[in-house]
């Protein structure tokens, strides 16, 4: 989850050095958070704990955390199909590793 520390990171570097307040850095800080969010490509887990370090963190508000659940819900929609066709996969492994040789299931 390195990635998404490090956008957090860099986002308050680059609102600090603009001289933000303390409250206009936060909105300004969540703002850019939350369009860069939905730019990274994170997996599942990568998301579960990118909300266990919002949560972590008192500063942000009960609507922002609305917010920023959204954005990762939108965040993760390209996994949705993945998981589907994994799934299938997992769903029809052994008809194909009966009907190949060669897996490691079938021997």
């Amino acid at each position: 989850m390195s990635g998404f520390v490090k956008e957090v990171g860099e986002i308050q570097d680059y609102l600090a050095a603009r001289g933000a307040s303390a409250a206009g850095l936060r909105e300004q800080q969540f703002a850019v958070l939350l369009s860069r969010l939905e730019r990274m490509r994170l997996t599942p887990p990568e998301a579960a704990e990118a909300l266990s370090i919002m949560r972590a963190s008192s500063q942000w508000t009960a609507d922002q955390m609305e917010k920023f659940g959204a954005s990762l819900d939108r965040c993760l929609q390209h996994a949705k199909p993945a998981r589907r066709q994994m799934q299938q996969c997992l769903n029809f492994g052994p008809y194909f590793s009966r009907r190949t040789e060669g897996f490691a299931g079938d021997r």
